[in-house]
């Protein structure tokens, strides 16, 4: 199988796979507890939010989805 289709089936929009500092994959499922680090759609800094699905569009490769909006992931830190 081509590894891009073996990536593929690892992709889920209710889960979100991180890779950590020693290069460890951790697979994150919805929701997700994460805190909103610069202001946006009406959430405050430091707001703690969940994070109910992921999904991209052609202009960004991640956007994290809640309270219904599609949010870039740069605002967010997720809470481990």
């Amino acid at each position: 199988m081509d590894s891009w289709k073996q990536s593929l089936d690892n992709i889920s929009s209710s889960s979100l796979l991180i890779m950590t500092s020693d290069y460890s994959i951790i697979r994150f499922y919805c929701p997700i507890a994460a805190t909103c680090i610069h202001a946006v759609a009406g959430l405050q800094e430091n707001q703690r939010v969940l994070i109910d699905g992921v999904t991209s569009s052609r202009d960004e490769p991640l956007l994290y989805i809640i309270n219904g909006l599609k949010l870039p992931h740069h605002y967010f830190y997720i809470n481990n």
